[in-house]
């Protein structure tokens, strides 16, 4: 089996991204008045640059991967519920590290003890301190501050995958 560890921030979206769509943003906050669970939703999936997911997306359909969210958004209330989204759109999410924010590397690990005979690459912005050197090969690592997932590291992230 083939997995994409998934973070989210830094990953499907990016400082640009923010600052080109905040009116957007801005705009459902000014229109939204009751927090509801699903406008809570809505406000969190305007995060998601859909141009990063259509990038995932394709490493998805040409490696036959599924994912594993490794971010900090399977802690959010609404997680479930974005989670089924992002489901009904194509991303085969099939789980959840289990992890504090601050050793996400123990995650992936445990998850991989868990799930032998697994092939993967691991999308994040960030290095955590427990990113030992095996989990660092396997890192497609993406930058918040110019353009999280990239087409760059879309064909690195098709390579390391297709080399196993």
């Amino acid at each position: 089996m083939r997995i994409i560890f998934l973070d989210i921030d830094g990953v499907l979206n990016s400082q640009k991204y923010f600052i080109d769509n905040c009116w957007k943003i801005n705009e459902f906050y000014k229109n939204t008045y009751q927090d509801t669970i699903e406008s809570l939703k809505y406000r969190k999936m305007l995060d998601i640059d859909l141009e990063k997911l259509r990038l995932l997306k394709q490493i998805i359909d040409c490696c036959k991967a599924k994912v594993v969210v490794i971010s900090s958004w399977k802690k959010l209330k609404v997680y479930s519920l974005i989670k089924e989204e992002l489901i009904k759109i194509g991303i085969p999410i099939i789980g959840e590290t289990i992890d504090n924010n601050d050793n996400r590397g123990f995650g992936i690990k445990k998850y991989l003890r868990e799930n032998p005979n697994t092939d993967y690459i691991i999308l994040d912005d960030d290095i955590f301190p427990d990113y030992d050197e095996g989990l660092l090969s396997h890192l497609i690592k993406t930058n918040f501050y110019e353009n999280g997932l990239d087409e760059e590291a879309k064909k690195k992230a098709i390579k390391k995958l297709q080399m196993k």
